[in-house]
């Protein structure tokens, strides 16, 4: 038992904001599918803490739940002590070498699937792209938290002082193949049936989905990027309004001879958590990433418990490579890497919950070696206490 305390050939109209973007841009990986579904495989705490939200319903969470449409969230309710462990399947059920735990955090957070998160404390962990095919290989994308008054206040200005309509959610998707990449998005539903339909109509073969996500409509500036394998990437910038016709155009710029292109949408306070090549991870002694992301009262922040990341955001002019120890702070317009207590974060309540998830029955085949070096594996099957012990 443990015991627990609970580029140039498409100028955008903001030349600035482009040269801004090269570290989101560079060594961008231009195809690779996202998972098809996540399954919750433990919860620790009061499950009334975390819903699922689906269609804009919200539902009660369980043990087995699973994530597989665009729309789908997990969502952290007040007090936000529970914790939930996400793992990552391909659409047959294949285990994709990647997965999230969800932390207590003072504010509400929003995991979006397959590779959103906005908000919280999360542990999130990738093994080495050699063994198998991994969740979220294009990145995993993190923002700020949104509030509820934020939102509503949004709506208010939008309303009252832009004339615009409510602020909406707009989901978005990219498919390609064979030298074709289509794009669509909707406020409702699922907007990847559409851009399948459209990647194959324009001619392109064995098409699949390459990147998903959302935005809302009251966004002042957002940033689109596209990296094909034979050409210069691309970069537009529109306002959450804007930005679909900015994107079709900048997707009909494209020559037919780039090849494959992947797409990726940015806000200018986000970043992008990329695992690093397997060369990096190894030179490390590691055989996977584990990195744990914070929204802090000052920005986010990622530290790099095992292996190494690339990190891109506006405020880098290249991708930032991290390594185990570092952390990387992003207040939205700078990115500063210091270094943090590795020790203290292998040994922390969050890693011997996580610890105890990967030896739980309900997590079977999760391996995670910071354990060991954290002294916190188990042997054989581990569970929680029925009640909180003190320290």
């Amino acid at each position: 038992m443990t015991r627990l305390d609970i580029s140039n050939r498409y100028r955008c109209r903001r030349p600035a904001v482009i040269a801004a973007l090269t570290a989101l841009i560079a060594s961008l990986p231009a195809h690779a599918t996202p998972p098809e579904q996540a399954r919750v495989d433990n919860v620790l705490g009061n499950s009334s803490e975390l819903l699922i939200r689906r269609d804009g319903r919200r539902e009660s969470l369980q043990i087995g739940s699973v994530l597989q449409q665009i729309r789908d969230a997990l969502i952290t309710a007040p007090p936000n002590n529970a914790r939930a462990l996400l793992r990552f399947l391909s659409g047959t059920g294949e285990d994709l070498n990647f997965y999230v735990q969800t932390n207590p955090h003072s504010q509400a957070a929003i995991y979006y699937f397959p590779c959103q998160l906005q908000g919280g404390d999360y542990l999130i962990g990738w093994g080495l792209a050699q063994n198998s095919d991994r969740g979220c290989e294009n990145g995993l994308q993190v923002m700020r938290g949104r509030t509820s008054a934020s939102l509503e206040s949004s709506q208010t200005v939008a309303a009252k002082q832009l004339a615009q309509a409510p602020t909406r959610q707009i989901f978005y998707c990219s498919a390609g193949g064979g030298g074709q990449l289509a794009f669509a998005t909707t406020t409702r539903g699922d907007p990847c049936g559409e851009a399948l339909q459209q990647c194959e109509t324009e001619g392109g073969t064995d098409c699949e989905v390459t990147a998903t996500g959302s935005w809302w409509s009251s966004e002042p500036e957002m940033q689109a990027t596209l990296a094909c394998d034979a050409a210069q990437d691309l970069s537009a910038t529109g306002t959450g309004e804007t930005l679909t016709a900015e994107i079709q155009a900048l997707i009909q710029s494209i020559p037919a001879q780039d090849g494959d292109c992947g797409l990726q949408v940015y806000r200018n306070q986000d970043f992008m958590i990329v695992p690093a090549p397997d060369e990096a991870v190894l030179a490390q002694g590691d055989d996977e990433i584990l990195v744990q992301t914070r929204d802090t009262d000052t920005g986010l922040q990622v530290d790099v418990l095992k292996g190494a990341i690339n990190v891109r955001s506006t405020a880098q002019a290249e991708p930032q490579l991290l390594l185990q120890g570092q952390r990387y702070s992003y207040s939205g317009s700078t990115g500063a890497v210091t270094a943090f207590d590795r020790n203290a974060a292998l040994t922390s309540v969050d890693m011997e919950v996580l610890c105890t998830f990967a030896a739980g029955s309900g997590s079977s085949n999760l391996s995670v070696s910071a354990c060991e070096e954290g002294g916190l594996a188990f042997e054989g099957t581990a569970a929680f206490c029925d009640r909180e012990q003190a320290s």
